[in-house]
């Protein structure tokens, strides 16, 4: 009898199928180590300081006052401010904001904070040299030959006074033998004297005039005081 032969798709099948080979069970999975610890770094990757490295006497062309100035009257110099300021985010902050942090949480005496501040913005780009929130000031210091006593003096005397400075101020402050504020009599102009003992008979004195409109007027006054300071250091002897 002859064999029915199978066609594509004809469950019918005479001879003995093959089974299908079984499905080779999925080989398990291995299993991952353990992550071992991440190796230690030999040293801290130092912070990227947000501020220039400044380095003297490139400050010095910057600053509002020198860095033995501001060291001597706050204990810091001006590289040690800088990265202060900048770690405590004072570039976010306004002037106001970081004459504030200085004398309020830092403990900067208030015209130093002031004088800081400024400092701080001049090495951020903020502010151009001499000028201040309320205009340009001017900047004068010079070497006195005498106590700061009596470089305090010199300016508290009226009769004294008119020797060396004849136009006529008035004194509105006074912290002796520190600090005075002056103003001129049309009141437009306020000066602000800083005096520093330099040794028993050597004191510095320096003299900020402000709310100036231009370099132009900057450099004037500079000349002026550069003068008047000159004839002070006369009578007081060298």
């Amino acid at each position: 009898m002859a064999t029915k032969r199978k066609t594509r798709g004809d469950s019918t099948d005479t001879g003995a199928q093959k089974p299908a080979k079984a499905a080779k069970p999925a080989a398990p999975a291995r299993k991952r180590k353990p992550a071992g610890r991440p190796a230690k770094a030999s040293a801290a990757a130092p912070a990227r300081p947000m501020l220039p490295a400044l380095r003297l006497p490139a400050l010095t062309d910057l600053m509002p006052a020198s860095d033995a100035a501001v060291r001597r009257a706050t204990g810091k110099g001006w590289t040690e401010w800088l990265a202060v300021l900048d770690t405590l985010g004072a570039r976010e902050l306004p002037h106001k904001a970081i004459a504030k942090l200085l004398a309020v949480k830092l403990g900067v005496p208030a015209w130093w904070s002031q004088m800081v501040a400024v400092g701080y913005e001049r090495a951020l780009g903020r502010r151009a040299v001499n000028e201040k929130s309320d205009g340009f000031a001017a900047n004068v210091s010079k070497t006195l030959y005498t106590a700061a006593e009596k470089a305090f003096d010199a300016w508290i005397d009226p009769e004294f006074r008119k020797r060396w400075l004849p136009e006529p101020v008035s004194i509105t402050k006074a912290r002796r033998p520190k600090s005075l504020r002056l103003s001129w009599s049309d009141g437009d102009r306020m000066i602000a004297v800083s005096i520093a003992s330099a040794g028993e008979r050597k004191s510095r004195v320096q003299v900020e005039q402000g709310k100036l409109k231009s370099k132009r007027e900057v450099e004037q006054a500079k000349d002026a005081w550069a003068e008047r300071l000159e004839a002070l250091a006369r009578l007081l002897g060298r």
